[in-house]
């Protein structure tokens, strides 16, 4: 029986270290990371560019 799992999948510290994950975020760490990810969503706006052609009607 070979062990399919030795050494690639160890968990996210492994992945991190590989540089697969950005950081891994601890348990009690969890809610005021996202709540600063919705605060830095909060001021982000979209800018959409300018309409070429309006819409024909049909």
């Amino acid at each position: 029986m070979t062990n399919f799992g030795s050494g690639l999948m160890n968990g996210g510290r492994s992945a991190a270290a590989r540089g697969y994950l950005d950081a891994v975020i601890e348990p009690h760490q969890t809610r005021a990371r996202f709540i600063a990810g919705l605060r830095l969503l909060g001021s982000k706006r979209e800018k959409n560019p300018l309409r070429k052609h309006g819409n024909l009607p049909l």
